[in-house]
């Protein structure tokens, strides 16, 4: 009797908890009317697991940029979180859906959204079924996915079949992917990454290096390292710390500046931890992130990169158009300049192709801290730039190197 009053009283009309429940699933209805009768038809459907933040996102916006200056629809489709990149979609003018993956509700989008392509960044879900349905389904690598363990890479391998093409961001990529996933030659293609040329054209480079350095207590006559590069196990920057230790003392007005965005909280207070016990504060700085890097690399008078793996880092080709001194261990993209003047580049930790243990438990070594730190005092003894011509640096920027999507994309339509 007791249960039953309690459940009148729950579901009454007037009841706080029976209205609050109530506007909560006019809130999740009203959510999936939105996604399932608000979508517009599209050329291009870019698919994304997260939306974050990261060179992922920045690439895969820059592409969505160029196709639309090349008169195609593009749509945003993530499955999984959404963040500040997903904003700048918005904000641009590109409809953006969120879904959470079935077999069901995917059919359906597709069926009103009607991409003639599908073009996957780290998103295997769906390939199946766009074979079924008849679009061709194009998978962009953007990394060495190291962190496969190896329930991801049977996602990865079962995907191989239903995919129409997969395009590596560098050479080394794809190389990584057909030695370790099972990924073959006649599926796959290279197209680098490219960047935005015109913040580093149009700075004033003398202007911004004095605020900067005014603003960070930072003198006009330091050398400044800049590590740029999110805050993750990959990116080294503890062994970037201690490389950095070392080399100071033959560079003895050497500071290092550190940004990106923090994603392992753990591994910052333990770079922090080693700044404070090592004595390196007022020499090693974290500045967190910046929504304009371009100022950052004019402040600077080297670019410094101890990453574990890379894909195509969009740092590197920053430090280029910035036109500064180069020390990086040799992945992603750099591989590919080991004799370019200005750029240093130092054998890395690991080889990729033969490590199999996880991203979080790679460690530095003093061997390769001390290869690091002997590169970056002869950067700092002889500062040469790199000094791209006009030329290879048109090459680099985003509208001429991401033609190559839309040609490409184009063949696969059947579109003139």
């Amino acid at each position: 009797m007791k249960i039953r009053y309690l459940l009148l009283l729950l579901l009454h009309k007037d009841n706080l908890a029976y209205r609050a429940l109530r506007k909560c699933r006019h809130m999740l209805t009203r959510k999936k009317k939105t996604l399932l009768g608000n979508i517009q038809a599209c050329d291009i459907l870019f698919q994304c697991e997260n939306f974050l933040q990261g060179g992922l996102e920045n690439v895969a916006l820059d592409l969505m940029e160029v196709f639309r200056a090349n008169k195609f629809n593009v749509g945003l489709l993530v499955l999984g979180k959404t963040g500040k990149a997903a904003s700048l979609a918005r904000q641009g003018g590109i409809p953006v859906y969120e879904l959470t993956y079935q077999d069901d509700t995917y059919t359906r989008f597709l069926a009103k959204a009607g991409p003639k392509l599908v073009l996957s960044h780290y998103s295997t879900h769906g390939s199946a079924l766009c074979a079924l349905a008849g679009i061709p389904f194009v998978q962009v690598i953007h990394n060495t996915y190291a962190w496969f363990g190896e329930a991801l890479r049977q996602d990865f391998i079962g995907a191989i079949q239903h995919t129409t093409l997969f395009i590596a961001v560098s050479d080394w990529v794809k190389e990584y992917s057909i030695k370790r996933l099972e990924l073959t030659e006649n599926k796959s293609v290279v197209i680098p990454n490219g960047i935005d040329l015109a913040p580093f054209r149009h700075i004033d480079r003398n202007n911004v290096r004095a605020r900067l350095r005014v603003q960070h207590g930072i003198g006009d006559e330091e050398f400044v390292f800049l590590d740029m590069g999110a805050i993750t196990y990959q990116k080294n920057h503890l062994g970037m710390i201690k490389a950095f230790e070392i080399a100071m003392h033959a560079c003895g007005n050497s500071r290092m500046v550190i940004l990106g965005p923090c994603y392992k909280a753990g591994l910052l207070r333990e770079m922090m931890d080693y700044i404070a016990e090592h004595g390196l504060q007022g020499k090693v700085f974290y500045y967190g992130e910046t929504a304009r890097p371009y100022e950052y690399f004019a402040m600077a008078d080297a670019f410094v990169s101890a990453s574990f793996f890379e894909g195509g880092q969009l740092t590197f080709l920053e430090a280029i158009a910035a036109n500064i001194p180069i020390v990086t261990s040799a992945v992603g993209f750099a591989a590919n300049f080991k004799e370019r003047q200005g750029i240093k580049t130092v054998k890395p930790v690991y080889d990729m192709i033969s490590f199999s243990g996880a991203v979080d438990e790679m460690e530095s070594t003093p061997e390769f801290e001390q290869r690091f730190a002997e590169a970056m005092a002869r950067t700092w003894e002889n500062p040469l730039r790199p000094d791209f011509s006009e030329t290879e640096l048109a090459a680099l920027d985003k509208k001429h190197a991401y033609k190559n999507y839309i040609d490409l994309a184009r063949k696969i339509m059947g579109r003139n």
